[in-house]
């Protein structure tokens, strides 16, 4: 096992589809909804960002298989997710972490942030890597400007870089 190196995936976008379930309960186009102002962004998550959302994504058959592999390589491998600002910030969270134990592993560590960009400030000290796997490029630049390696999650991309 290697001990070393921390591991950390994003779960949005990684391991579950967030694209498919934001397309089928949302009549908004997501490139709209991405332009979108804050208030009036703020307000449509608000109406479909809650348990349900979050509890019934599908799995990414691609993430999933990698975060198992590193789960028998790596001795440290964690989640590291967003959960937003919303008044659904708990329900959010308990449904990302019920999703993780049925889809994941029933003991692996779950930490939440409010944005993607804030990934960052979750690093765990005494690792000589910190490794983000995430499908979202201001995560990465905010991670790779602390020191960590971020890696930008593709469904096509191989992993076999991260078993060594």
């Amino acid at each position: 096992m290697i001990k070393d190196k921390a591991v950390y995936f994003d779960m949005d976008g990684v391991l579950c589809d967030w694209v498919h379930m934001y397309n089928e309960v949302c009549d908004v186009e997501l490139e709209v909804f991405n332009a979108m102002g804050k208030e009036e962004k703020y307000a449509l998550k608000e109406e479909i960002f809650g348990y349900e959302f979050f509890r019934k994504m599908r799995p990414i058959d691609k993430g999933v298989e990698m975060i198992k592999e590193c789960l028998e390589k790596y001795e440290n491998v964690f989640i590291l997710s967003a959960v937003g600002d919303s008044s659904h910030v708990e329900e959010i969270a308990k449904a990302k972490v019920e999703w993780i134990r049925e889809n994941i592993c029933e003991k692996i560590e779950i930490m939440f942030v409010d944005k993607v960009e804030n990934k960052h400030r979750e690093m765990k000290e005494g690792f000589v890597e910190h490794i983000l796997i995430d499908d979202r490029k201001k995560a990465i630049d905010a991670w790779n400007e602390k020191g960590g390696i971020g890696i930008h999650f593709v469904e096509w991309l191989p992993f076999t870089f991260l078993i060594k």
